[in-house]
């Protein structure tokens, strides 16, 4: 839904813009002939200066869209592959120094900061998050820029740094669990849970986030928690099933990682 909006809007802009444009070559054009061209004429002119209009910026739009997928590809592949290597992070600094505009600019240092998070880099993460401004950020970024520093401490085990961050945006969260789109922050609530020792609400939570995630590597988050909320309530039946099926889900080599330490402690469970 929030792609569907983001496209209208583009359109709407691009269309309002054409029209906008193809208004003052028509004027422009008028006044350089001396006012000498009638209405049908400067119809035609009109016309064809908003049709060329729109083609060139949907031409400039496909082609910043097929870069950015281009980019978020090799991106994907180097996760899967290498982990967050400096290669990785300085494609990311580039795209955040590059990026126009101060909303723009904010919102590529917020995915910058994510895949610090991923690659355990809390300290030049918690650095990258104290330079956005909120006030750059959309709703949707706010909350998600919340969730990502919320994530970092839990993964960097500072229990009291993410109360504090739980606290101060309490109610980013409750707004991003309404969303649509609300598994990130459900597995970041279930992982807050599962830390602070509340296994069964960290389960319900988990399990919701897996229903509503829209690929395997996203299911594969919330079966490696569930994983460890099963072998905590002693449900090692439940946590072996919970490993096997992201198995065939993994993709990234912290993912893969986390499931082999799943694994173990299954297996410790057994024996």
């Amino acid at each position: 839904m929030r792609t569907l909006k983001a496209a209208v809007v583009s359109a709407v802009i691009i269309i309002a813009f054409s029209f906008v444009c193809g208004l003052f070559v028509m004027c422009m054009v008028w006044l350089v002939s001396g006012a000498r061209l009638d209405v049908f004429e400067l119809s035609i002119i009109y016309r064809f200066s908003v049709f060329v209009c729109i083609a060139a910026l949907c031409i400039l739009r496909l082609a910043d869209c097929v870069g950015k997928s281009i980019m978020y590809r090799r991106i994907a592949h180097i996760m899967e592959t290498d982990g967050a290597t400096l290669q990785l992070y300085a494609m990311l600094k580039n795209q955040a120094d590059n990026a126009r505009g101060a909303k723009a600019k904010a919102t590529a240092l917020l995915t910058f900061a994510s895949y610090l998070t991923e690659g355990g880099h809390y300290k030049e993460c918690y650095e990258i998050l104290e330079k956005i401004s909120l006030e750059n950020l959309s709703p949707f970024y706010q909350d998600e820029y919340f969730n990502v520093y919320l994530y970092a401490r839990l993964l960097d085990g500072d229990m009291d740094g993410a109360g504090e961050i739980y606290e101060k945006a309490s109610s980013n969260f409750e707004r991003a669990r309404l969303r649509e789109y609300n598994m990130p922050v459900l597995h970041t609530l279930g992982v807050y849970e599962y830390a602070k020792g509340n296994y069964t609400q960290a389960e319900a939570l988990l399990l919701q986030a897996k229903n509503s995630a829209p690929t395997k590597q996203a299911k594969a988050d919330c079966s490696l928690y569930l994983g460890l909320c099963y072998l905590k309530t002693g449900r090692k039946e439940y946590a072996k099933a919970a490993a096997l099926e992201a198995a065939g889900q993994v993709k990234t080599v912290y993912q893969k990682n986390n499931l082999k330490k799943l694994m173990k402690l299954v297996e410790k469970a057994y024996a």
